[in-house]
């Protein structure tokens, strides 16, 4: 089988733009000799344009990038004309619900190039959340839990970085203590209360709390209902004893 060689036509755009180069595009080939005349072969692909620096790099905001359209590549540059003063923090804080909290990344020059501050929340997943905040100063409006735990602030110029720790601890409530309730004696509820008693003489027949009927044949008292409230000193306000 004879080897056909492949011609390769490549088209050239300067200054590609979205508006008018972007899309699908169609390769017609139209068979050469020892092919049955008239075949042809087409081929699609969609070309996509993006910006290198814009949506490719992986530069800081504090950089310069600089392309390379050749190979697809590029090149971040940094120039410190001063350099950024940073006292990392690392605070452990105890806050109430309701309270307004400012927590400083330590910035104490932004240099030039100006120094960016990336600020994150570590959510109860396991994942950072990176927060609206950009500045030096992040201000929190503490009325929900879940806003308690670890915040992180990442300080970058150029290629120097500085990180700065927060862990924010919800103060708890503390739990009230009850006193144990200490039931009263006979005589107690009988001097407290003056509640009147019942006497049972001989071959008395009594009906007990549990719907039964049973034989005294000796004296007894009880008290049938004591309310022993607050005035008293008694946490639960009912009882019924009997001896």
């Amino acid at each position: 089988e004879r080897e056909r060689e492949r011609e390769r036509e490549f088209s050239y755009y300067a200054d590609a733009n979205k508006e008018d180069h972007e899309g699908f595009y169609t390769c017609v080939v139209q068979h050469g000799p020892g092919l049955p005349q008239g075949l042809t072969s087409s081929a699609e692909c969609e070309v996509i344009i993006v910006d290198i620096c814009e949506e490719l790099s992986d530069c800081g905001p504090t950089d310069t990038c600089i392309p390379n359209y050749d190979d697809g590549t590029w090149e971040c540059q940094c120039d410190i004309e001063q350099r950024m003063r940073v006292r990392e923090q690392d605070v452990i804080q105890t806050v109430e619900m309701g309270q307004q909290v400012s927590l400083n990344a330590g910035i104490t020059r932004y240099g030039t190039p100006r120094a960016s501050v990336i600020w994150e929340h570590l959510e109860e997943g396991g994942s950072y959340k990176t927060l609206s905040e950009t500045g030096g100063t992040l201000t929190l409006q503490i009325n929900d839990g879940a806003q308690s735990g670890e915040y992180v602030a990442t300080i970058r110029q150029c290629n120097r970085e500085y990180v700065s720790y927060f862990n924010l601890e919800m103060e708890m409530e503390p739990t009230p203590t009850v006193p144990p309730t200490v039931p009263p004696t006979f005589g107690e509820v009988n001097a407290r209360t003056q509640m009147p008693t019942c006497t049972i003489f001989p071959s008395g027949v009594v009906e007990q709390f549990d719907d039964s009927a049973n034989f005294y044949d000796f004296a007894c008292s009880h008290v049938l209902v004591a309310d022993l409230d607050a005035e008293n000193g008694y946490q639960n306000p009912y009882y019924v004893y009997g001896t």
